[in-house]
């Protein structure tokens, strides 16, 4: 039996009036993230020195700017000769090698060559060398490695004003969003360098860079 179009739509809407409610609830979770003291350390795995002779010669603080026959130049000498048969000797013993402005010891600099960034607490940053000795392939020749120093570089390499075996960043200067640069410096000794060529370490590391919470 068809039921009338009227009567259908009243039984739907005594029907709707009967339906129950449709409820909500609504609560709220908290969530509690507990982050250990973290420091990320980056440092370079090789760095390669390519070394031109001018800026070594400035650098090992010889007087002239061009080249080797610029070192004596700010220093001449007058020189009697002596006789002999068939030979004429002259000597300038009064030369003062040193004060031709010459040495065999230079820093390196090695800007941004680690950086940290770390969350929890200050940060202690350390250096030390583990090999003191930089050889050339025959082993006869080398450059030593007197000394190793870092310095704070800041929010960029090269940053740093003051350098020393350690050093400390407060935790307020850190975070993890914010890298700190290291710049380090190397005291190096020329005086056993006996040929031109590359000088490398015997060991896999010249130096070992340290950032220790405290």
């Amino acid at each position: 039996m068809t039921l009338p179009r009227a009567l259908v739509a009243a039984s739907i809407a005594l029907a709707s009036l009967n339906a129950p409610k449709v409820q909500a609830a609504q609560l709220q979770t908290d969530v509690d993230i507990n982050l250990p003291s973290i420091i990320v350390l980056y440092c370079f795995d090789f760095i390669d020195v390519n070394v031109d002779a001018t800026n070594f010669l400035t650098a090992v603080g010889a007087n002239g700017t061009t080249g080797n026959d610029a070192l004596f130049t700010n220093n001449p000498a007058a020189v009697s000769a002596t006789g002999t048969p068939d030979l004429l000797t002259a000597n300038p013993v009064t030369l003062n090698v040193e004060s031709a402005g010459i040495g065999t010891t230079a820093d390196l600099r090695l800007n941004g060559a680690c950086a940290f960034r770390a969350i929890g607490s200050d940060v202690d940053v350390s250096i030390a060398t583990d090999e003191t000795t930089l050889e050339t392939a025959s082993g006869n020749s080398s450059i030593e490695v007197t000394g190793a120093e870092v310095g704070d570089a800041g929010s960029a390499p090269a940053g740093a004003t003051a350098f020393a075996g350690s050093y400390t960043v407060p935790a307020a200067d850190l975070g993890f969003g914010n890298v700190r640069f290291i710049d380090v410096q190397l005291a190096l000794d020329f005086a056993d360098a006996l040929e031109s060529g590359d000088y490398s370490s015997a060991t896999d590391g010249t130096f070992t860079v340290t950032a220790v919470a405290n």
